[in-house]
């Protein structure tokens, strides 16, 4: 079974392109993270979309932003001065947006600021 699942943030906007018979394709890679602290590790994945699921994500979704991929691994091979280039991707068969393109207010960005609440505030 060839199935790879991944949550992570892309780093940088989707290329999208359309090829000769109108069919959309968008390329981009994902850095998903593993562990925390000192031994936090990122990987970083290239990312292949097709069709509808291409033109969503190029347009919903950008750099920085979250997304869980569901897809399988695809390697690809060409020659290049003489060598044989080799290169495995993701091509995702679905994406889920975990954040919206559009930048939205960080609830925390207040974080360590004094809050101005009274007891008439307090829910109980």
């Amino acid at each position: 079974m060839n199935r790879v699942n991944l949550t992570g943030r892309w780093t940088k906007d989707l290329e999208l392109r359309h090829l000769n018979d109108g069919t959309a394709v968008a390329t981009g890679t994902i850095a998903v993270d593993e562990g925390w602290g000192e031994r936090k590790k990122t990987y970083f994945f290239q990312v292949v979309l097709w069709k509808k699921t291409a033109e969503a994500a190029a347009q919903y979704s950008g750099k920085g932003k979250r997304v869980a991929i569901d897809g399988r691994l695809t390697q690809r091979s060409w020659e290049k001065d003489g060598q044989k280039v080799y290169v495995v991707e993701v091509v995702g068969d679905h994406v889920e947006f975990l954040e919206s393109k559009e930048q939205q207010k960080d609830p925390f960005q207040d974080e360590g600021k004094p809050i101005d609440i009274t007891y008439e505030d307090l829910p109980f």
